[in-house]
């Protein structure tokens, strides 16, 4: 009998255990999760500025515009993004403009992937320590079962 409730023992404190790890992998996997939004958000606007600068006017002399331009010919998150982009890089060539957003969308498709397989290995944690999860569980009812 002491044996029995030392493994029910041992089983709970497993549970325990792995209920601990579950909570620490999700939080991971949801600061991963923010992290690939951001991204992906970043990546959207520095692309819509990249768009507005390509369509809009060719003549780097007359940033307003340019702007102006931007305003007439896209949509709102278009705007909003220029207007970011442009409090930065509004003193800048259009050519100068175009590269430095280039390499912001090149280091996002650096990163991403890198993020995508770290997240899809917690993914798969999680799927692990909730199989262990029910093992123990299942093994904890049993041993609930035999001592009845």
């Amino acid at each position: 009998m002491a044996t029995m409730s030392e493994n029910h023992l041992a089983s709970l404190k497993r549970m325990k255990e792995i209920s601990k790890m579950i909570e620490a992998t999700l939080q991971q996997n949801n600061r991963l999760k923010n992290i690939l939004a951001s991204e992906l958000y970043f990546r959207k606007k520095c692309e819509a500025s990249l768009e507005i600068v390509n369509t809009s006017c060719t003549d780097d002399t007359q940033p307003h515009r340019l702007h102006e331009k931007a305003n007439v010919n896209s949509t709102t998150d278009e705007q909003e993004c220029y207007r970011k982009v442009s409090k930065i890089f509004i003193r800048k060539p259009r050519e100068i403009l175009m590269k430095e957003l280039n390499e912001e969308i090149a280091q996002y498709n650096k990163h991403t992937p890198h993020l995508v397989e770290l997240r899809k290995k917690l993914v798969d944690k999680l799927s692990n320590l909730k199989e262990q999860y029910l093992q123990t569980h299942e093994t904890i009812e049993r041993e609930v079962n035999t001592t009845s």
